[in-house]
């Protein structure tokens, strides 16, 4: 496997595509990718890091946009504390935590 394949290996996998997806673009088989990802775990540290990019470039710019956007906040916390925030139905009336709406 080539500097290159490797290169172009992460540069798909911070896009968030599948392992079909990035062996397509760096023009590899599955079955090499897989046994790379087996055989070699600095390569396979690597994948695990451009594969998380995504998700943490996503979350960097929702916290971002928390002070500016109440919606996105109150949509962050009823995600990330459903139990406070969340909305939940109760004998038909739908509540957010222990507040009736």
């Amino acid at each position: 496997m080539t500097e290159d394949v490797v290169r172009k290996l992460i540069e798909a996998f911070k896009l968030d595509v599948t392992v079909e997806e990035a062996c397509l673009y760096a023009d590899i088989s599955k079955d090499t990718f897989y046994r790379k990802l087996n055989e070699d775990e600095g390569f396979s540290d690597e994948i695990g890091r451009a594969r998380q990019y995504a998700t943490m470039a996503t979350r960097l710019s929702i916290i971002k946009a928390l002070p500016s956007d109440p919606h996105l906040a109150l949509k962050y916390l009823e995600r990330k504390r459903r139990e406070e925030f969340g909305l939940q139905q109760k004998a038909g009336v739908a509540t957010r935590g222990t507040e009736t709406l």
